[in-house]
């Protein structure tokens, strides 16, 4: 007799995943979203397979114990050190300055550290249905329709429908905010977080309706969610952004997709 999956586990880097279940949703926005852009085509998609995603975008301290380094911009050796120079670590704060390559290299790491497991970034596809907590019905951001940084970390002098409010000037630490209904945190701001894609403006009017994964080929790779320094358009659940793979910035970062959760592995 078979038992249902954990809908939490932490692994031996002390990195927490939640469960998310399989199903239907709305990628994109509709033509009436305010600020939306026009490779945001909205259309149905299936997620045929549960998988675990990271409840954090992946922290410094995380980074540095798997790979041995931390390339983070706004880290006691980085060159952003005096905009976190009243913390007393900021091994709580995301791993940033991260390139794709940099990204996949750490989930393969990762994998190799904890035979039975495999991990990697998240497709296009999943991000923004694991971002948008399984509503039922389909809302902006998944507070609801407007966006203050009040809410998550952005640039608050420009919020989304709502009143303005602080803007911190950096990252925050991971968890600083409300979390979605599946229990993950920082989908809105903080840092952008690179997905497995190619980047494809056209992609969701070919695309396959089960499971997508973006184009074969392509110059940038997919990054979501916004950031520290954007407005708060660029922080919808809908909101699309392609980079260079190569790119190393102080605003991008990402989080990791636990494919295979067998081995040793605490639940919660």
């Amino acid at each position: 007799m078979s038992t249902a999956p954990p809908k939490t586990l932490t692994n031996a880097a002390e990195m927490r995943f939640a469960l998310i279940s399989a199903g239907t949703f709305l990628m994109g926005s509709p033509p009436d979203e305010p600020q939306r852009s026009t490779d945001e085509a909205q259309h149905e998609v299936e997620i045929t397979r549960p998988f675990y995603l990271g409840v954090h975008p992946v922290t410094q301290r995380q980074f540095r114990e798997v790979t041995g380094h931390n390339p983070s911009h706004f880290s006691a050796d980085g060159d952003g050190r005096d905009a976190v120079r009243e913390l007393a670590t900021t091994d709580d704060l995301p791993a940033e300055c991260v390139s794709w390559d940099e990204a996949v290299a750490f989930c393969r790491r990762l994998s190799d550290l904890e035979p039975g497991r495999t991990y990697r970034l998240p497709t296009e596809a999943e991000w923004e249905y694991a971002c948008r907590g399984g509503a039922a019905g389909y809302q902006v951001f998944h507070y609801g329709d407007t966006l203050s940084s009040t809410q998550a970390n952005f640039d608050g002098e420009y919020p989304y429908l709502a009143e303005p409010g602080p803007c911190l000037g950096r990252t925050s630490a991971v968890g600083s905010y409300a979390p979605n209904a599946w229990g993950l945190y920082d989908l809105h701001g903080n840092v952008w977080e690179w997905c497995a894609d190619w980047y494809g403006k056209g992609y969701y009017q070919v695309g396959p309706r089960r499971d997508p994964a973006g184009p074969a080929t392509g110059t940038s790779r997919v990054c979501r969610g916004g950031s520290w320094d954007c407005f708060g358009q660029r922080c919808r659940s809908a909101w699309r952004n392609g980079t260079e793979p190569a790119s190393r910035h102080e605003w991008l970062g990402f989080r990791v997709v636990l494919v295979s959760p067998e081995g040793p592995c605490a639940s919660s």
